[in-house]
């Protein structure tokens, strides 16, 4: 069940089935949107990535139409965004009205003992609070502390050494002990803050199409509804058991003599993941 709450023109607060996810207001604004000018620098895959913000807005008045509320900043319209629950879900879209605008920032409520997962396959921490995570795809890289030697000499030597968030998988969403998820709707470059105890700051370098919650009673319900929402993985075929998938490179002839050598020891062999490209 979705609540609003607008009793006056500064203040919004955005409940949905009694979670309390978005709480404005002109001292604590939840909305900013802005502009900056990103520099990328890639080598063999690894990115070196830095913003220059040349205008962050935190978004005042609010005026209510129904379920689209607008936003203003010193008077002037610049963003509409439109609820919908009809689908058991809570869809909030948005809309720039100004094109100029390419950053955007939202404060999802939260306090200090919640706990969240998610953001994809993320390698080296399993509980994300305290710290942010860029969502964007990289190699590995050498390492995950830039403060350790050998991911410092990997930097040195290659441009190589990686960190803590770096992983080949990123996914705009996350799991909070509040039993619900949030995804946002973008291809764009994100960065997702969890290090405030008050709020979650999800960041995207766009105005994202829209963000969705989903809430639940138990850990398992909610994983089923998240996979309702992205679409479930098959079973795997029979084949990937009947035995070894081994990894070998460096051409097709070292390949077949290697992989003929472990069946040959007696080793069933269902596949060969080869990283010849």
């Amino acid at each position: 069940m979705l609540k609003v709450n607008n009793n006056s023109n500064n203040e919004l607060e955005i409940i949905y089935n009694n979670i309390t996810l978005i709480k404005h207001s002109t001292e604590k604004p939840a909305f900013f949107i802005g502009k900056g000018q990103d520099s990328m620098e890639m080598y063999r895959g690894n990115f070196n990535i830095s913003d220059y913000i040349t205008e962050r807005l935190p978004l005042e008045t609010i005026r209510k139409d129904s379920n689209t509320f607008e936003l203003f900043y010193n008077g002037k319209l610049v963003l509409k965004l439109h609820l919908n629950d009809d689908t058991n879900q809570l869809k909030i879209s948005f809309k720039a009205i100004d094109s100029k605008f390419n950053r955007f920032w939202l404060r999802i409520n939260a306090d200090s003992n919640e706990k969240v997962y998610g953001c994809g396959e993320q390698l080296s921490y399993f509980n994300l609070r305290g710290r942010n995570f860029p969502l964007w795809t990289p190699e590995s890289g050498v390492g995950r502390d830039k403060s350790t030697l050998v991911t410092w000499m990997a930097d040195v030597k290659d441009k190589a050494g990686g960190d803590y968030y770096n992983t080949n998988y990123l996914q705009s969403t996350f799991i909070s002990t509040h039993k619900y998820f949030c995804h946002m709707d973008s291809t764009a470059y994100m960065d997702f803050n969890f290090k405030n105890d008050d709020f979650h700051e999800l960041e995207c370098w766009e105005i994202p199409r829209n963000i969705v919650f989903r809430t639940a009673d138990s850990y398992i319900s909610l994983l089923e509804k998240l996979t309702d929402f992205f679409g479930r993985q098959p079973n795997l075929p029979e084949w990937v058991y009947n035995g070894l998938i081994v990894g070998l490179q460096n051409g097709t002839k070292t390949v077949l003599e290697k992989t003929n050598k472990i069946i040959n020891k007696g080793v069933k062999v269902a596949g060969i993941w080869a990283q010849d490209w």
